[in-house]
């Protein structure tokens, strides 16, 4: 379970699109994932808490597609 605050942060990240219009999240699974790049999530104050909620938010995103 996560705060409101935190749901709503990372629903903002995953409505983040490239130029490509691939979301953040399809970014990933689509070009890092495949490529076998390490892959560390880390961020400073409000990115370094929300971190600890996308990380295992990712890779269980990873985990579903494979």
């Amino acid at each position: 379970m996560i705060s409101k605050g935190t749901d709503e942060a990372i629903n903002n990240l995953n409505q983040l699109v490239d130029l490509n219009g691939d979301k953040f999240v399809n970014y990933f699974l689509k070009n890092v994932v495949p490529s076998g790049i390490p892959l560390c999530i880390t961020g400073h104050s409000l990115g370094a808490y929300l971190s600890t909620a996308f990380a295992p938010y990712l890779h269980y995103q990873i985990r579903q597609n494979n």
